[in-house]
């Protein structure tokens, strides 16, 4: 019998044809995989590396069974849908990753045309930074930041100056124009600016 099982009755967790109820993420453990109690839904969740969030919910999880989590998005943002907010990150903003690989202007593009609001998403923190890589769920990311028009100054998607650029051991090298996040180190690199990654679009509402 599993931890799970015997969790829920020690607990009184609730189990029935809408599933496993978990009241902490102790509740979440199947033999040696450790799960995530999720508070919007309290249905337990698993790391899976192929949903956006890193997560997925089990087959006990009444109507989101086997679906990937999702954050939960404040009811502010009409003016900007589908963007979520990201823990830890102030300012209002919101983000969306887009999950396919693609050149730098490709993804920039992309970004504009979700709404005229959105651009390629701008760290101005460490705290943002490490929140977008690891909503990339990749080693690397796409930044708003190049230098395409004068190299060695960096602007942003914004057309603003770079102020914020936590540069990577050796970096910039000069080995491209546009920068990316670098998530194991949470700094930043640059990088020829037809190379294929994923990226991240930050909105102001």
């Amino acid at each position: 019998m599993t931890r799970l099982v015997l969790a829920c009755l020690v607990a009184g967790c609730l189990r029935g044809a809408t599933g496993f109820h978990c009241a902490s993420d102790a509740d979440c453990t199947l033999g040696a995989q450790s799960g995530t109690c999720e508070p919007a839904t309290s249905y337990c969740s698993y790391p899976d590396a192929n949903c956006v969030y890193g997560r997925r919910y089990n087959s006990y999880a009444g109507s989101d069974a086997n679906l990937c989590v999702m954050p939960m998005v404040d009811a502010a943002p009409p003016t900007c849908p589908g963007f979520v907010t990201l823990g830890g990150v102030p300012g209002g903003h919101l983000y969306h990753l887009i999950t396919s690989d693609a050149d730098y202007q490709t993804q920039s593009d992309a970004c504009g045309q979700m709404m005229g609001n959105a651009y390629l998403a701008v760290p101005d923190t460490p705290q943002e930074l490490q929140a977008l890589a690891v909503l990339a769920v990749q080693p690397t990311v796409w930044v708003g930041i190049d230098d395409r028009a004068t190299p060695g100054s960096y602007v942003t998607a914004k057309g603003d100056p770079a102020t914020f650029l936590p540069w990577g051991p050796g970096q910039p090298d000069s080995s491209g124009q546009c920068v990316e996040a670098v998530d194991a180190s949470d700094t930043l690199a640059d990088q020829p600016c037809s190379a294929m990654l994923r990226a991240v679009c930050e909105c102001e509402p």
